[in-house]
């Protein structure tokens, strides 16, 4: 199963160095992912403590305050 891009980001916007090699390492061990608009840290937060996802990877600490359990 390999992840899914959810409204990412337009053309003009960079994405960061590491997301294309983390997609493909993420990928080769069959691990599902999924790449959502900026300022998704609420939503990932709730759904990391509802169980749906096992953890968030983000570079913003403001998960931390919507409750993320487990952040990469």
């Amino acid at each position: 199963m390999s992840g899914a891009e959810v409204g990412t980001k337009g053309d003009n916007e960079k994405t960061h160095w590491m997301t294309k090699l983390t997609q493909r390492i993420l990928d080769t061990f069959d691990i599902q992912w999924f790449m959502v608009k900026a300022e998704a840290e609420a939503k990932l937060a709730a759904m990391n403590g509802a169980g749906m996802i096992d953890a968030v990877m983000t570079d913003d600490s403001d998960v931390f305050a919507f409750g993320g359990r487990l952040v990469l």
